[in-house]
């Protein structure tokens, strides 16, 4: 090698050795001094350095600082602001050789963060109120200069408190990058943290640290992502938690995301797929949400709701509009698994009605809803004013659609007590008959128009309960239909050809009006002004129709231009069968008969002579008589 270029290579090296031991050479306390002011002036806190302080080579030149804590506010009690094991402050070497100290980043390795909002609102990362920056003196030595490219967080603790709201949080293992150059401009942030066992992915902007809040509103953005739930802010925010401006949520499983993250949901199906979008103001005791589009569970809600969390449960108020709501999922128990338990059609569900909502929240709400399903119940457009509290529940349905008619409804539910209370009037014009009553209580022979007035109360954990409690009075008034399986015209002429074909899937009577009052008891229905009139028939009856065992048992009496034959109407409303009223035909011949009324009249003889020459009729028995009555020769 060439002698000249050897020594000029051991020179350089001689100087690149210098250079680099130089900053070891330099009072590492005049450096640890200097920090502690240049951040205390930047800031106007308290920042101290408790552990040594030593220059590093690698991964760049820089400077380590063990147990550094940055104190909060004047007065403010309470953990430090922040505190690290470790602080790495990367430095440029020339500058050193100037007495000046450019610092290139900051690390901060096992950070303790806690941030805390007290009862009058203020916050404790809030630097230098109505913008004004302490005085500090300024030591001799190195001038501090606070430009860098950015913070780096590794595997940090972070925890929040607000006294204000009563709340708090923590989250863990939090590496983040910040993007902050100068503390007089706003601040990029990205990185991860774990909360509640799950990882969650965050971007934000914040202001700048040193901007003049006092508590002023201050714009932000704010992307949370996670397995669970992903959320979306673009407004402003106040140091003590109100926000204001637009968001946006969506989860997957809204029941699993609200679980995660600490909101209890009742204990049934539903709140599954969600989605939200619509601008929010408030904080985490009061919001107020507007211009809202929520999706859940296939239903779409749009208007504005408020909600309230300062008492004993959140309460919710506003109007909104829902496409299509079904109600089934938020009453009933979720399907366990294992096999459904065994049903018989022909009985009322014995599945308990799960009400635990009611007891969640309160609410006054007007909701108007394009299609409502309750149970077996489908409703068109339907107008609710609710009214929910202490799980006391007061719904005015009405005016609502349903089944080509109309009505209006009051139903309260009172879910205080171990077993729940029901209280419901109702007005039901022009239905159409056939599939309202298969709907309701299971009932599919009979077709038509027409109205039903009820007034009811009942209580019960599930459906068979509540019909066998059912107690209250109501009306109907039917009209242009038909009743399906049987022709009562035929029952009525003739006991036998009820037997030889007048039941059966093809029979069915017509009748033009069929009215009835009832009262209703423990379950049994009783009417004795039933009415029914038709082309070819009219009846009248009465009798009992159990509710609880789907039962009926009705003694109809025809009134048909011949003899009509008195019967029941009994059994299942499944399986109804018609038998003859024996008991109720032999009084009436006998009424008549004593009275002498036609058609009875002379068939027992009588006082009276036959005039003129007309031959002696033959007297005849009960038997005779009896035998022609029901069609016997």
């Amino acid at each position: 090698m060439n002698p000249r270029l050897r020594y000029g290579l051991a020179g350089a090296a001689a100087v690149a050795a210098a250079l680099l031991a130089a900053p070891f050479l330099l009072p590492t306390g005049l450096y640890k001094a200097q920090i502690e002011q240049g951040v205390a002036r930047a800031t106007g806190r308290t920042f101290a350095i408790a552990g040594p302080v030593r220059f590093t080579l690698f991964p760049v030149l820089g400077i380590d600082a063990s147990d550094v804590t940055l104190s909060n506010p004047p007065g403010w009690q309470g953990l430090p602001l922040a505190s690290t094991r470790t602080l790495h402050i990367g430095v440029r070497l020339l500058p050193l050789f100037s007495r000046r100290l450019d610092i290139t980043e900051v690390v901060l390795e096992e950070p303790r963060i806690s941030l805390e909002v007290d009862e009058n609102g203020h916050a404790n990362w809030t630097f230098f109120h109505g913008g004004a920056k302490p005085a500090t003196k300024q030591a001799n030595g190195p001038a501090f200069t606070p430009s860098f490219s950015g913070v780096r967080i590794e595997g940090g603790r972070l925890i929040y408190s607000n006294a204000r709201s009563k709340t708090a949080f923590a989250v863990g293992t939090l590496d983040a990058t910040v993007d902050i150059r100068e503390l007089d401009k706003p601040v990029a942030l990205h990185g991860s943290l774990v909360f509640r066992g799950q990882k969650v992915k965050f971007e934000a902007t914040t202001p700048a640290p040193r901007a003049p809040l006092a508590d002023q509103p201050a714009k932000i953005t704010l992307a949370l992502t996670s397995a669970l739930i992903a959320t979306a802010f673009d407004g402003a925010a106040s140091p003590d938690g109100t926000l204001a401006g637009a968001l946006k949520m969506d989860a997957a499983n809204l029941r699993a995301a609200g679980a995660w993250l600490g909101v209890k949901l009742p204990s049934t199906g539903g709140f599954g797929a969600f989605s939200f979008s619509g601008a929010v103001q408030g904080d985490n005791r009061v919001v107020q949400l507007s211009n809202m589009k929520l999706k859940l569970d296939g239903a779409t809600i749009t208007g504005g709701l408020r909600l309230d969390k300062r008492g004993a449960v959140p309460t919710f108020s506003g109007a909104v509009t829902i496409d299509k709501l079904d109600v089934d999922p938020y009453i009933a128990a979720p399907h366990r698994n294992g096999p459904p338990r065994p049903h018989n059609k022909e009985e009322w569900s014995r599945d308990e009605i799960k009400l635990d909502a009611l007891r969640e929240f309160d609410a006054d709400l007007v909701i108007d809803a394009g299609a409502l399903k309750i149970k077996n119940l489908t409703l068109g457009r339907t107008r609710i004013a609710l009214s929910l509290r202490d799980a006391n529940l007061h719904a005015r349905l009405g005016p609502m659609a349903l089944y080509g008619g109309s009505g209006k409804a009051e139903l309260e539910v009172d879910a205080r007590g171990k077993e729940p209370r029901f209280r419901d009037t109702a007005e039901f014009r022009n239905v159409e008959l056939a599939p309202f009553l298969a709907d309701t209580i299971g009932v599919k022979q009979i077709e038509g128009t027409g109205t039903i007035t009820l007034d009811t109360s009942s209580h019960g954990t599930d459906a068979d309960a509540i019909m066998r409690a059912l107690s209250g009075k109501g009306s109907i008034d039917l009209h242009d239909g038909r009743l399906r399986g049987v022709d009562l015209g035929t029952v009525a002429r003739t006991i036998q050809a009820v037997l030889n074909g007048a039941e059966g899937p093809g029979s069915f009577t017509d009748y033009s009006s069929m009215t009835a009052s009832f009262t209703v008891t423990d379950g049994v229905l009783a009417s004795n002004d039933f009415r029914l009139t038709g082309p070819l028939i009219q009846m009248n009856g009465g009798g009992v129709v159990d509710l609880g065992n789907r039962a009926i048992d009705f003694k109809v009496v025809p009134k048909i231009a011949k003899l009509g034959v008195p019967f029941h109407i009994k059994g299942p409303w499944t399986h109804v069968r018609y038998t003859p009223d024996l008991t109720g035909l032999v009084g009436g011949v006998l009424n008549n008969l004593a009275s002498g009324k036609a058609p009875f009249k002379g068939l027992f003889g009588s006082s009276s002579k036959p005039p003129g020459n007309a031959p002696k009729k033959k007297h005849k028995s009960v038997g005779d008589a009896l035998k022609n009555m029901l069609g016997i020769h």
